[in-house]
């Protein structure tokens, strides 16, 4: 019954046709926007940790150096949840699919002789 049910859908998907607007972003560009968005949350973070350290050692201000110190504790959490969260792969957005009479011309109209 699985197996009827595997093949049910693989033909299901097989007569599926989607135009390309309606096609979802690769999962390469998915990634690599997941990528840069977290590469830019951590290097925020890398900079709160030096600004930590020249808060302490070259400006002494102790309130620049907390904030500082918090940011580089709290970020990673919400740079991994933001990072993720913009996965449009996985977003249920359901498109007409074209049919085949969609993509055929059509027909001419009857002459008048």
């Amino acid at each position: 019954m699985r197996k009827l049910a595997i093949m049910r859908r693989s033909e299901e998907l097989e007569t599926r046709v989607y135009s390309v607007s309606a096609a979802p972003p690769s999962a390469k560009a998915d990634r690599d926007h997941r990528m840069r968005s977290y590469l830019i949350s951590m290097t925020i973070r890398t900079v709160s940790f030096a600004l930590v350290g020249v808060f302490v050692t070259i400006l002494p201000w102790p309130p620049g150096a907390w904030i500082c110190a918090i940011a580089a504790v709290v970020l990673p959490y919400p740079a991994v949840v933001f990072a993720n969260a913009t996965n449009k792969r996985t977003q249920d957005i359901e498109f007409e699919a074209v049919t085949p009479q969609m993509l055929m011309p059509p027909p001419p109209p009857p002459s008048t002789d």
